[in-house]
């Protein structure tokens, strides 16, 4: 896999306020890929941001267009969406104030696939966060 450089980290913008990134990423590869970024908006509650996510998420549940996961990261949003290509996995959660986005892209028909490797990945950035 190759990574791609997170050369925004510690940078702030935004139209209608400002976001610091604490840190991120994107790693390519022939089977997939794997990003996340970790983000706090300054005059917003990060809280506040999950729920509106949980809120845009649900619509695509609802059409099943996604499918919900059980993450095994406590108080998370996970889901995948089937893809021509593979599946995208998608976990969302807040801790310690910032708001954690990871998301992984399989070659795989399988969701239990991505969701295993967005859920790994997931605990490894929040226990260093």
């Amino acid at each position: 896999m190759k990574a791609t450089a997170a050369q925004d980290i510690g940078t702030t913008s935004g139209d209608d306020g400002s976001a610091t990134k604490l840190d991120g990423c994107l790693y390519k590869g022939t089977t997939g890929s794997i990003g996340y970024d970790v983000v706090k908006f300054d005059g917003v509650d990060s809280a506040t941001l999950f729920a509106a996510a949980k809120g845009r998420a649900s619509a695509e549940l609802k059409s099943g267009k996604a499918k919900e996961f059980a993450t095994s990261v406590p108080d998370a949003l996970g889901y995948t969406l089937t893809l021509p290509l593979g599946t995208d996995s998608i976990l969302t959660t807040v801790k310690s104030g910032w708001m954690v986005t990871v998301s992984v892209s399989v070659k795989s028909p399988d969701p239990a696939d991505s969701a295993g490797k967005v859920n790994a990945a997931a605990q490894a950035l929040l226990g260093s966060i």
